[in-house]
């Protein structure tokens, strides 16, 4: 199985914090949910906690990508429960679960374990 080094999956993460924290109306826009004030505050506030999480993983290396993987895994369950508890919020809740998801996978089984 290909493997990325835990810095690779923080620059990944970095690039998509980068877009939560620049273009939070267009993300959000984008998976289908509302622009409006309160959405845009929590896209930011993703986009935030993917930067923190993502100059973790270049500065600490695999054990904090693990680690990360599970606000990855409770980040996905949360989202993934907006979208199948509220109409207004399926799709944007549903994408959002994938990403997250995505992230959480990536950080378990794609980064070289620490030896």
């Amino acid at each position: 199985m290909p493997h990325l080094s835990p810095a690779t999956l923080g620059v990944i993460r970095l690039a998509w914090a980068a877009t939560l924290l620049a273009a939070p109306a267009a993300v959000v826009g984008a998976f289908g949910g509302p622009a409006d004030p309160n959405s845009v505050t929590v896209a930011r506030a993703l986009g935030a906690r993917h930067a923190t999480q993502g100059l973790i993983e270049v500065a600490a290396g695999p054990k904090w990508s693990r680690a990360g993987s599970f606000v990855d895994a409770v980040h996905s369950l949360t989202a993934a429960g907006l979208g199948l508890s509220a109409a207004r919020w399926r799709r944007v809740g549903l994408i959002d679960s994938v990403v997250a998801a995505t992230f959480a996978c990536a950080g378990w089984t794609l980064v070289e374990p620490a030896r």
